[in-house]
């Protein structure tokens, strides 16, 4: 599939996620937060089409600091924001590679994005800031990088990205190892990140055999 695309419908999921245990971000502590999922749909000159997925966690603690509203008051806004962003990319008529995409989106169409949003919540939020709305806009963008490992395996995002992968793996594993020596403490949680990845004799069998 060739990487001159164009984005042609996009699905928008927000999934509720508990945390395990508070965290606290400045004077507020965050017991849940709201996970943005979406999927665009993109297709070529030729009518090919391909799909990425993107998620990002709307952390408006982090992302929108306020010491007088709730979480449940800017999450609100933010979902919003991402319904638009979603409706903004079909609307979105250009051609180009994935990463021009969302560059263009990012310096032409995100900005008059969030001043509509401001508009329509100002005077009951306040306004929204710009990295609330980067945050939003990363999993559209991480949607579109999706869909550039699909449509250019060979690209050197995608050479580092198996790089990245390899590196990972190999860290994966020292944890795991660490892990079997340490003995915690009777009832003192244990890390349990490293089951982020499988176990892993053979790190080198997550990188991509595609690679230049």
């Amino acid at each position: 599939m060739k990487t001159d695309i164009s984005p042609v419908s996009v699905d928008v999921y927000f999934i509720p996620v508990a945390t395990r245990v508070p965290l606290k971000f400045g004077t507020q502590v965050v017991t849940h937060v709201t996970c943005v999922r979406v999927c665009v749909t993109v297709a070529n000159k030729e009518g090919q089409k391909a799909q990425g997925w993107g998620e990002t966690p709307l952390s408006a603690e982090w992302a929108w600091p306020s010491s007088s509203l709730g979480h449940n008051e800017r999450n609100e806004v933010m979902e919003d924001f991402c319904r638009m962003l979603a409706q903004a990319w079909v609307e979105f008529d250009r051609h180009g590679h994935p990463m021009e995409l969302g560059h263009g989106f990012i310096e032409s169409i995100l900005p008059g994005l969030l001043e509509q949003l401001n508009g329509k919540w100002t005077e009951k939020v306040g306004p929204m800031p710009h990295l609330a709305a980067l945050v939003c806009s990363s999993a559209f963008d991480v949607a579109m990088q999706n869909i550039d490992g699909m449509v250019a395996p060979d690209s050197p995002v995608n050479y580092r990205l198996n790089e990245a992968l390899g590196e990972l793996a190999l860290a994966a594993r020292a944890m795991q190892q660490l892990a079997k020596a340490l003995n915690p403490p009777k009832g003192y949680p244990r890390c349990e990140g490293w089951r982020l990845l499988p176990n892993v004799e053979n790190p080198s069998a997550l990188i991509s055999n595609s690679t230049p």
